[in-house]
């Protein structure tokens, strides 16, 4: 009620006491819980700030530390306008530790045995280099707005690991695959084992699933530019729901790697080709580039396409006699693509990945819930590299020329016939990469260079790094009867440790303990703890958040220190230790408690 009115008389007390200056003395950990002042929030973050740029890391001491302070009052205050978000702040340090804890993991450099161990390697962990780097991006670009330049060394720490050491990584240890000798080069296959091609997803992804389920309806969603790491983001958000699960795969899109090459081989087909003299893909001699001409190709095995703002505005009614006679519904969803590869929007193009993973949770629900779907594919026609530091000449291919056959030349590709070969690029025959009939040919540069007579940008896609080609496929269902009841979402369960039950001090340290491990259907919990008269608030409330994944039960203490207001109490009454829900406010429990003060302090 009064946290407004403590922030300022915090902070007026606390520049008059120059607490800012008594700080730098004190070690952080001596901090760990100390609320009182802003100063110290501020400090805490700036010493974990340094502690990140000069690489002086603890895994358990940083984490326990964040957990800390996110619990705590600065963090959890009611917003007051353009102040510093601290939360905000501590999203930011969390994903450049995260960064930088997977640099050491791979510190010696990236090398694998083959393209496909590779592929196996950046779906299980490297992915989380270029996630992290977005959440840094998003979360530091919002403490810019009102925390000045608090994050700026460590922002260029990230720049220079991310852009600086893992995209150059990923660069040359990728790029030792795609030029082997003949019948094993990856430009010349254009395979990985374990991975399907884009150019075979509807009988590899989709038939099985109408097989599965002759009466019902298969809906894809493609969403233009959705790379793998923001699909296993909206993967973990899917999975904390009731009814739904969410598997995510992998399959290899064509290159190069771009809309009218992706968005057709998506589409049934038996043969894709281009038009004579042109780079107009053609399906089954039929064009594809627009939504009607969609439309038509779907038509012969009783499908439909739609755009995603189109299919959400549909009421219920409306939407199931819309989808009442398709065996497959297409919905085309298009964010990330449309604001990042426009000059003028292209820097919020990490933004625009937020937006995504809200807009395809909620078309999810729609469909589910509205039209009564029970399988849901979510792909992308291809993925994209960004990085917040415009590239400059050490990024461009060296190549400055367009060779003589070319029909289209981009940044991170050229389209023609008879392009012949030249050592700065990776070329190669689209029968190979697109599963395309003809003769038609592409280069791509090497690496995430571009090509310089198509200028430079932050946000590119068209070539064959594993960000633009190793591209999601989120198969989602939903359960139903024993299935949905196996798979209910809940909340970690947590008890007192000790069994607690008299306070004899106007200070009180009451513990709890976190029973299991958090995982994708058991959820964080985060509880506000106070001790109680009836319903009137008798101490200052604690908030405790339980998300430890740690098997190791000693990891999942943690400590409310209450502090009991002045007051006359009885020996003989019952009070209570109270525990609610910090997002619902509902009670998860109660117990009594005895207060048998030997003395009371008057403050």
């Amino acid at each position: 009620r009064y946290s407004g009115i403590y922030d300022q008389m915090s902070r007026t007390i606390g520049r008059e006491l120059n607490i800012a200056d008594v700080l730098c003395d004190i070690d952080i950990p001596v901090l760990e819980d100390a609320q009182t002042f802003e100063s110290v929030e501020t400090h805490i973050c700036r010493a974990l700030r340094d502690d990140l740029v000069e690489g002086n890391i603890d895994h358990n001491a940083f984490s326990n530390l964040l957990r800390t302070r996110c619990d705590g009052h600065w963090v959890q205050r009611p917003s007051d306008g353009g102040l510093l978000d601290y939360g905000v702040v501590y999203n930011a340090l969390e994903a450049a530790f995260g960064i930088l804890a997977l640099r050491r993991i791979y510190d010696d450099g990236l090398s694998y045995p083959s393209a496909q161990a590779m592929a196996e390697a950046y779906q299980k962990n490297l992915f989380r280099i270029d996630q992290n780097y977005r959440l840094f991006i998003e979360a530091a670009d919002r403490v810019e707005l009102t925390g000045g330049d608090l994050l700026k060394e460590l922002r260029d720490a990230i720049e220079e690991t991310y852009s600086g050491w893992f995209i150059d990584q990923i660069s040359l240890a990728w790029g030792s695959f795609m030029r082997l000798k003949q019948g094993e080069s990856l430009l010349d296959l254009w395979r990985i084992a374990g991975i399907p091609n884009q150019h075979d997803f509807y009988p590899t992804f989709v038939e099985p699933l109408q097989k599965e389920n002759p009466q019902g309806k298969v809906y894809v969603i493609i969403s233009d530019a959705f790379r793998y790491e923001a699909a296993a983001e909206l993967t973990d958000v899917i999975n904390r729901q009731n009814r739904f699960q969410a598997d995510l795969k992998c399959q290899l899109s064509v290159l190069p790697s771009i809309t009218s090459l992706g968005m057709a081989a998506l589409l049934p087909h038996k043969e894709l080709s281009f038009k004579t003299g042109s780079v107009e893909v053609l399906v089954d001699d039929q064009p594809c580039a627009s939504l009607e001409q969609r439309k038509k190709i779907l038509a012969n095995i009783d499908g439909l396409a739609v755009k995603a703002p189109a299919l959400q505005m549909m009421k219920r009614d409306q939407g199931r006699e819309f989808v009442k006679d398709a065996r497959v519904v297409y919905v085309y969803h298009n964010e990330i693509d449309a604001t990042g590869d426009t000059a003028s929007s292209e820097e919020k193009a990490f933004q625009a990945v937020r937006t995504t993973i809200v807009e395809l949770g909620a078309l999810v629900n729609h469909i589910i819930n509205n039209l009564n779907g029970r399988d849901v594919l979510i792909t992308a026609d291809h993925g994209f590299l960004y990085q917040k530091t415009r590239p400059g000449v050490a990024e461009k291919s060296g190549l400055d020329k367009k060779p003589a056959g070319s029909f289209k030349e981009k940044k991170r590709y050229i389209l023609g016939e008879n392009l012949g070969q030249d050592d700065k690029v990776w070329s190669g025959r689209m029968s190979a990469t697109v599963g395309a009939t003809g003769e038609m040919e592409f280069w791509v540069p090497k690496g995430n260079n571009l090509f310089h007579f198509a200028g430079g940008a932050r946000f590119v896609h068209g070539g064959a790094m594993p960000q633009e080609v190793l591209v999601p496929v989120v198969a989602i269902k939903s359960l139903r009867g024993k299935a949905a009841q196996a798979a209910i979402v809940r909340k970690v369960n947590v008890t007192q440790l000790g069994n607690v039950n008299k306070v004899v001090n106007n200070i009180q340290i009451f513990k709890f303990i976190q029973s299991e491990a958090v995982s994708e259907r058991v959820l964080p919990r985060t509880l506000m703890v106070s001790l109680m008269d009836n319903d009137k608030p008798i101490s200052n409330v604690v908030q405790l958040t339980f998300d430890s994944v740690s098997s190791d039960m000693n990891e999942r203490i943690k400590e409310a220190r209450l502090v009991v207001e002045s007051g006359d109490y009885s020996k003989k009454k019952e009070y209570h230790l109270v525990l609610r829900d910090a997002e619902t406010q509902a009670e998860v429990e109660r117990h009594p408690i005895i207060i048998d003060l030997a003395f009371m302090n008057d403050f």
